[in-house]
């Protein structure tokens, strides 16, 4: 349904509002209204927060000593710490699987059963079980963290909660990557 529009004594058939502002707009910009506007070509000043109100003091002094909330804070540690354990998961794998192709190359086939193949292959695994143990504390460590995060976030923004890292989660991962021996 149009609308009338009246400038003085103009009366002006408008269909469509959106329309309708943006030749508004676009007329201004013809007679120059938007031209010479204090801080034209210059990045907006977002750092004050107009909606702060009364708060505004407390967030400057927060912005300013580089302080974040505590939520904030968590998520930064606990991308790190997910990051350190996926690379300590990495590199144990490696080192295992390297120590593993040595003792195969060092034995011949026909004594691959013997007794002192057996004890390497037992201190491999006893390596494996004292890294699994320590993965397991770290992931511990970073399913607190999560849990921690998750009570401190803002409720309103439900979608930034993470998936703990619950212990038989963490035990699947390693033993997928490094099978017993």
């Amino acid at each position: 349904m149009p609308s009338i529009r009246h400038e003085g004594d103009k009366k002006e058939v408008v269909w469509g509002w959106e329309s309708h502002v943006d030749k508004m707009i676009r007329d201004a910009q013809a007679r120059g209204d938007f031209d010479n506007l204090p801080g034209a070509g210059k990045p907006l000043d977002l750092e004050e927060n107009v909606f702060a109100g009364d708060m505004a003091s407390a967030f400057r002094l927060v912005r300013n000593a580089n302080a974040a909330p505590l939520w904030v804070q968590l998520d930064k540690e606990i991308g790190d710490d997910a990051a350190a354990l996926q690379t300590m998961l990495e590199r144990t794998a490696r080192y295992l699987e390297e120590q593993a192709a040595h003792i195969r190359a060092e034995r011949p086939a026909e004594s691959r059963n013997s007794p002192a193949r057996s004890r390497t292959i037992a201190h491999l695994e006893a390596e494996r079980q004292r890294a699994r143990a320590l993965y397991l504390t770290r992931a511990a460590e970073l399913d607190k963290k999560i849990d921690e995060y998750n009570a401190n976030r803002p409720r309103n923004l439900s979608w930034l909660e993470k998936t703990r890292l619950l212990p038989a989660v963490a035990a699947r991962r390693f033993d997928e990557r490094i099978p017993p021996y």
